[in-house]
């Protein structure tokens, strides 16, 4: 096929010019589409289709991501502990109505009947049923709590549960977390005992702080103040890593299941 510009002779099957690159015949044809964003739809339904993604709104106008429902579960021994205390409560009150004003309606439930054994049956299913309502209602607002920043389970008890670590070594990472600055410097070597007591003493008379007191005196330089500062900021889960009881990856897992995991009461 010869090109009309350069009228270079090229392949009879060529689309373009080997010479020039010119374009030697018309674009091939292509239906166009009935519905310019067809492609886009084809594409947002593949993605809406995939779990954990978006979902379709009702009556199909707009997407929504889906909301996250943290699941919460009470144990039968707190279910127990609850209507008990729920129903000594409710007796407690009838006792209480009955012997402050016993012409009160609500003591008057076992009086109703001529037969004493039908006014104590009567008084029993009271008992039982408001206290089985005020149970419900009390366990659907735990469980509503335990939704809630206040209900989140704390690490320590993440920690027992799962097996990362034995009661002893949580409790001996909780009192490395409480120590203060001057404790800090004597475990560390950085300062001795009898400076630390010197220190304080001097604590008494001139009402600083003691980073102060020891920068001072001369025992502690800037560095080892902030270097005891930074160790007394650190969390529970680097305490523990730090003394290779766990890896970065089973913080992240601990943190992702103390915020989102099964939460229980």
């Amino acid at each position: 096929m010869k090109c009309r510009e350069c009228q270079f002779e090229n392949k009879p099957d060529a689309e373009l010019c080997t010479h020039c690159g010119l374009r030697l015949g018309p674009l091939p044809y292509s239906p166009p589409s009935l519905n310019r964003f067809e492609e886009e739809k084809a594409d947002h339904a593949k993605e809406s289709s995939l779990p954990g993604n978006k979902a379709s709104g009702s009556g199909g106008a707009g997407t929504y991501y889906l909301p996250l429902k943290i699941e919460t579960e009470i144990s039968p021994r707190t279910k127990i502990f609850i209507f008990s205390a729920v129903f000594y409560a409710v007796l407690l009150s009838y006792v209480s109505a009955a012997l402050v004003s016993p012409s009160n309606p609500y003591a008057q439930l076992a009086a109703v009947f001529q037969s004493f054994w039908a006014n104590f049956l009567l008084l029993v299913l009271f008992l039982v049923a408001a206290s089985l309502c005020i149970y419900m209602a009390t366990c659907f607002c735990c469980k509503r709590m335990l939704r809630t920043p206040w209900g989140k389970p704390k690490l320590g008890k993440l920690l027992l549960r799962d097996g990362f670590v034995t009661k002893e070594e949580l409790e001996e990472a909780l009192e490395e977390q409480k120590l203060r600055i001057g404790e800090v410097l004597v475990l560390s070597g950085r300062l001795s005992e009898k400076q630390l007591d010197d220190s304080l003493e001097r604590q008494k008379l001139v009402s600083k702080k003691l980073g102060e007191v020891l920068i001072e005196l001369g025992f502690s330089t800037q560095k080892d103040i902030e270097w005891a500062l930074l160790m007394m900021e650190r969390r529970l889960g680097e305490i523990l890593r730090e003394r290779g009881l766990l890896k970065e990856e089973d913080i992240e897992w601990l943190l992702g299941q103390q915020e989102f995991g099964r939460r229980y009461l």
